[in-house]
């Protein structure tokens, strides 16, 4: 990457794959758990960071004290989730379909004989910017209300 900013979207998919690629969630005593434990630990992550930088661009275009600003902040992070678009004409919600894309990254290569890992970092990153831009005006209009009723 050149420049000297990070790309939110970048961050979050690199997050998000390096989440998948080691598996941190076992069952204790080898007990099983759900097929898609890391890959929702994953896409949560990804998007607490996406959910960061939205609060502090948000928080920037605010003209108020650091109080106030503080105050929003706590109240979205309490408040605030991600949306996901339910217009995609699919029989299972978004958040599923995302979960199970990044739970088929990990297959048996049949050359090798051994798992291949086929995460697309560019890929994700878009689709982490594509939640972003659906969710800006969602969790804007939310913290305008708040602001509105701050006794600041």
């Amino acid at each position: 990457m050149k420049g000297s900013r990070l790309d939110r979207h970048k961050l979050a998919s690199c997050i998000c794959g390096a989440i998948i690629k080691v598996r941190p969630l076992t069952g204790v005593n080898g007990a099983p758990i759900s097929k898609n434990a890391n890959e929702l630990l994953a896409l949560y992550a990804g998007l607490g960071v996406i959910k960061f930088y939205m609060f502090d661009d948000f928080l920037e275009t605010l003209n108020t004290s650091e109080t106030c600003k503080a105050a929003v902040r706590e109240f979205l992070a309490a408040n605030f989730e991600i949306c996901y678009p339910n217009n995609t004409l699919d029989t299972q919600i978004y958040q599923k379909n995302l979960a199970n894309a990044l739970f088929w990254t990990h297959s048996i290569c049949k050359k090798v004989n051994q798992e291949c890992f086929q995460y697309d970092l560019w890929a994700y990153a878009k689709i982490f910017y594509h939640l972003e831009l659906y969710n800006k005006p969602i969790m804007q209009q939310a913290a305008l209300t708040f602001v509105f009723i701050l006794p600041f």
